[in-house]
């Protein structure tokens, strides 16, 4: 397929940008939210339960992104535990043949280049979320204070 990727529904719908003469009447419904693969208390998991909650809220989630969901977990993961290991032992090493560069600096910034990909393919970036008209759930909170203030 020639072009750029298409949009999900929901994103354009939250954008704004969704005209009824385009719209994908084959794109699959949501099956539900997919269930965390990761052990509660791990860093992953921690960006799981930020992540997953505004996904959600924003309709752009499905069972079917569980595998998207758990690469960004995970590489937040490896990009958080490089960067404890940088800052334990510096960004170059002294070995027996010389300085050279900490490789946990590689780690660290191919695990940065995944998540960027990753959150674009998400919709999670800044520049989207800004051009949204949020379609967002309001929550019990935002009543009372839209209610109450």
């Amino acid at each position: 397929m020639k072009g750029r990727k298409r949009k999900p529904e929901a994103l354009k719908q939250a954008q704004g940008t969704q005209r009824k003469c385009r719209v994908n009447r084959k794109e699959p419904k949501s099956a539900g939210v997919p269930v965390s693969p990761f052990q509660p208390g791990t860093i992953a998991q921690e960006k799981w339960d930020e992540v997953v909650p505004g996904l959600q809220r924003l309709g752009l989630i499905d069972e079917i992104d569980r595998t998207a969901l758990e690469a960004l977990c995970w590489q937040y993961e490896l990009a958080t535990k490089s960067k404890q290991e940088i800052e334990e032992h510096g960004i170059t090493l002294a070995t027996e043949h010389g300085t050279i560069k900490n490789p946990a600096c590689t780690v660290n910034s191919d695990a940065w280049a995944k998540i960027r990909s990753l959150i674009n393919d998400l919709g999670l970036n800044y520049l989207s979320r800004q051009r949204m008209e949020s379609k967002a759930v309001e929550t019990p909170e935002d009543l009372e204070a839209k209610y109450l203030a």
